[in-house]
C-alpha cells in the first residue's frame, strides 16, 4: 500500500505543468475570452447604427448596405457563439479535472 499524505491527496494532479485550478482560475486571459470581449464591442457598436440616433442613417445607406450589415452582425453573433462553446467545453474539463484530481473543499 502505498504511502500518501493528506495535502497529496487534497492536491489536484498537474497536467502539462498546470494545475487544473490554475487552469481554470485562468480563464478571463484565453483567447476565446479575449475574442468574445472585442467581437461583443463590435457587434454592439454596429448595432448601435441601426437603432436610436443611429436609425435615420441606417435607413439612408439603402436596403444592399442594410443587408450587409445585417449579415456582418450574424457573422458576429456566431463567432462569438463558437468562441463561447470553445470557452464553455475547456472550462467543464478544467472542472472535471479538478475534482478527478482530488480537490476536495471541507467546510
Amino acid at each position: 500500500m502505498a504511502n500518501t499524505s493528506i495535502a497529496d491527496k487534497s492536491t489536484p494532479k498537474k497536467h502539462n505543468g498546470v494545475t487544473p485550478v490554475a487552469k481554470l482560475a485562468s480563464f478571463s486571459m484565453r483567447p476565446e475570452t479575449l475574442l468574445i470581449n472585442r467581437k461583443l464591442e463590435q457587434l454592439n457598436t454596429l448595432l448601435m447604427c441601426s437603432y436610436g440616433i443611429g436609425r435615420d442613417w441606417f435607413e439612408e445607406i439603402g436596403q444592399d448596405n442594410r443587408d450587409s450589415l445585417v449579415w456582418l452582425a450574424s457573422d458576429l453573433a456566431g463567432d462569438i457563439y463558437r468562441a463561447f462553446e470553445t470557452l464553455q467545453s475547456q472550462q467543464a474539463e478544467a472542472e472535471v479535472a479538478i475534482r478527478a484530481g482530488g480537490d476536495h473543499h471541507h467546510g
